[in-house]
């Protein structure tokens, strides 16, 4: 059982079990940056480990504005090293792949001086990248006074996903750890705040704490495994 990008590929041995959230494509920089489109990008450092699905997902933009990766050089070999290179000033902008008030933007935008860059043409790059969706980052997303982003920015959103293998066929082919870690990771999805704004109480948690059971394929997928 994993999360995936839904523009990520996961094999021809996973199935889809449910859609958890979407992903936001944000784009951060310096304040009063000349970086004003993803394009000017181009001859600059990107905070981005050239690995995993949110490196797959930029080149994917890049390429459809006319930019391979050689026209960036990327810093960090994870987001963490790649968000203190950013800090540092060692990285002109970071680029993430996340939910809207995800932890570690909200800490660059608490300890840097940030701008958020739009990204636009999100219906054109559907016509080869299906996955991809417009998307909105709110005004006031990150922090509400001064309001960052001081406007609604376009961008681009993917759908995060999570994926069961088919490998295991048997009950008594599935490793007992393997088994309950399918109903933690449900239960975990579904009740899991997505932000800091989106906290449930310990009360309703245990209350959503339930193993799901989705219709269709996935119901069969699941019948399968346990």
């Amino acid at each position: 059982m994993a999360a995936a990008q839904a523009d990520a590929p996961v094999g021809s041995a996973a199935r889809l079990v449910a859609v958890l959230y979407e992903d936001t494509f944000q784009l951060i920089v310096h304040k009063g940056s000349s970086i004003r489109t993803f394009a000017d990008l181009r001859g600059r450092r990107v905070g981005l480990a050239r690995s995993g699905g949110q490196y797959q997902s930029f080149v994917s933009v890049a390429e459809h504005f006319g930019m391979t990766p050689a026209d960036c050089t990327f810093v960090g070999a994870d987001d963490e090293q790649a968000d203190r290179a950013f800090l540092a000033k060692q990285a002109d902008a970071v680029f993430r792949v996340r939910a809207l008030g995800n932890p570690a933007i909200v800490d660059l935008v608490r300890h840097g001086d940030v701008e958020f860059v739009p990204i636009d043409q999100a219906q054109a790059m559907r016509i080869k990248l299906s996955a991809f969706r417009p998307s909105t980052i709110p005004q006031g997303a990150y922090l509400g006074a001064p309001p960052i982003p001081p406007s609604d920015l376009v961008s681009v959103g993917v759908q995060r996903t999570l994926h069961a293998t088919t490998r295991f066929r048997k009950r008594a082919e599935t490793p007992s750890r393997f088994r309950h870690s399918i109903g933690v990771t449900i239960r975990f999805s579904i009740t899991r705040p997505l932000s800091a704004q989106h906290r449930v109480s310990e009360d309703t948690t245990k209350t959503r704490s339930r193993t799901v059971r989705p219709a269709g394929p996935a119901a069969t997928q699941m019948r399968s495994i346990e």
